[in-house]
């Protein structure tokens, strides 16, 4: 009995920790919009921005942002993925500036699952 646990503990270690294992590869976001506009199935929505603000995201939830757009409506943006838009830091050194909020940009959403 003991050495089929660690049996199935080798051959466990094996399948979830290998390259191939059972890890969803990450597909490159330029790539996955090419094959949505491909599909006809990305909206592009523009907004212009007068100010925003950040709110502190609980637990593990992602970013959370309020943006005021010129036609005096609210944007409410919150997830990981905002992760990628804000500033990067490795120590003191920046590896990236702050992205996003700003004064104009771009969300493409799925047009029938309607992530960003």
């Amino acid at each position: 009995m003991t050495f089929l646990f660690f049996g199935l503990t080798i051959a466990a270690l094996i399948l979830f920790n290998s390259p191939g294992g059972w890890r969803r590869k990450r597909q490159d976001p330029e790539v996955l919009v090419k094959e949505l506009q491909a599909q006809n199935l990305l909206a592009i929505e523009k907004f212009k921005a007068k100010r925003a603000f950040q709110v502190e995201e609980f637990e593990d939830e992602g970013s959370h942002y309020f943006v005021e757009l010129e036609d005096g409506s609210v944007l409410f943006l919150s997830g990981q993925y905002l992760y990628e838009y804000e500033t990067l830091k490795k120590r003191k050194e920046v590896l990236h500036p702050r992205r996003f909020p700003n004064t104009e940009f771009v969300i493409r959403r799925h047009s029938a699952k309607g992530y960003v």
